[in-house]
């Protein structure tokens, strides 16, 4: 069952074809009955109170070991309920045209797709598009490995980026203090709430159904706002040191290029969609990046700054974490 409520949360198949797929690793349970599983948060920890002359309906943590989090579970809810943004369908390409619909048209600016058509003797592939344009894979790939280069870590500067990442890591860690501190007053708005719907009831100003209804809803959100904060605590991050993890990515902008030539379209659409969370520009001759990824971004700012100041890092470092710190 915890496969199933991981695959629920991921939301790339059916509720049906997870039920299928689950009786045939032994699961063996009818639609109806799957359904009311679910939805049962008893695999949380949670069991439930039924109604009772006029107390509501509502969850309390069971004395069971949970199997999963609550996090999981709410988040699997999302998704049983329609609430959470469904995901765009995987785009699958040639291994010639690993950028397929991820660059702009230089005439129209939809998304380039991509073919290949026979020629007497080879095939030959072109990235192209509905208004017309038709431009030469190769050449494009070749000036997106060249664009690529950009962000590429250099063997030097390897320790100045580490250097300048780390400082600018531990300069906004002060943001999960802010987060938690945004969750418990969530948490205690909706208690205000409860304790103001109930004022209003004890002054007849709604009627007992209204404040029932008001009560439901702010202790379910208060549910979902403790395990959220629960989540935060279990932040595998904070049980990790930074220092080494921060090494190991940017050792990873080491040789890019290279990486990205022999990896597999996979691999390689994983890449430029990390890089470059916005969509590519290209005009026919070269790429821009309207936005590249905040990691992406400060390679690049510091490649720049060894390129064209030969002054020791320590006149620059600071300068460097502080602009990358604004983005």
């Amino acid at each position: 069952m915890r496969w199933v409520f991981e695959e629920i949360a991921k939301d790339n198949w059916p509720l049906e074809h997870i039920r299928k797929m689950a009786n045939k690793e032994g699961l063996k349970c009818e639609r109806m009955n799957f359904w009311r599983l679910v939805r049962n948060p008893v695999y949380c920890g949670k069991i439930i109170i039924p109604q009772h002359n006029d107390e509501q309906m509502r969850l309390t943590d069971g004395q069971h070991e949970p199997l999963i989090t609550e996090t999981l579970f709410y988040e699997a809810q999302d998704v049983l309920e329609g609430r959470k943004r469904k995901k765009a369908a995987l785009q699958v390409s040639l291994d010639e045209l690993p950028l397929r619909t991820l660059i702009s048209c230089p005439g129209c600016h939809r998304m380039l797709t991509g073919s290949k058509s026979k020629g007497k003797r080879l095939h030959y592939y072109y990235y192209h598009c509905v208004c017309g344009v038709r431009l030469s894979a190769p050449k494009c790939n070749d000036l997106f490995i060249k664009k690529l280069d950009e962000y590429a870590v250099r063997p030097e500067a390897v320790d100045l980026v580490i250097a300048v990442t780390t400082q600018v890591y531990k300069s906004r860690t002060h943001n999960d203090v802010e987060a938690k501190k945004m969750i418990l007053a969530d948490i205690e708005n909706n208690t205000q709430k409860i304790a103001k719907a109930r004022t209003l009831l004890l002054d007849d100003s709604i009627d007992a159904d209204d404040f029932k209804a008001i009560k439901a809803d702010c202790e379910a959100q208060i549910d979902r706002l403790e395990a959220k904060m629960a989540n935060m605590k279990e932040n595998p991050l904070a049980k990790m040191n930074i220092n080494i993890l921060i090494e190991k990515v940017i050792k990873g902008f080491v040789g890019l290029t290279e990486r990205f030539k022999f990896a597999d379209i996979k691999k390689k659409r994983q890449m430029v969609c990390s890089l470059f969370p916005e969509k590519l520009l290209f005009d026919g001759e070269a790429y821009r990046t309207p936005r590249p990824n905040l990691a992406a971004e400060a390679i690049l700012l510091i490649n720049n700054v060894l390129s064209g100041n030969k002054k020791g890092k320590e006149d620059y470092l600071k300068s460097l974490s502080l602009m990358v710190a604004l983005k």
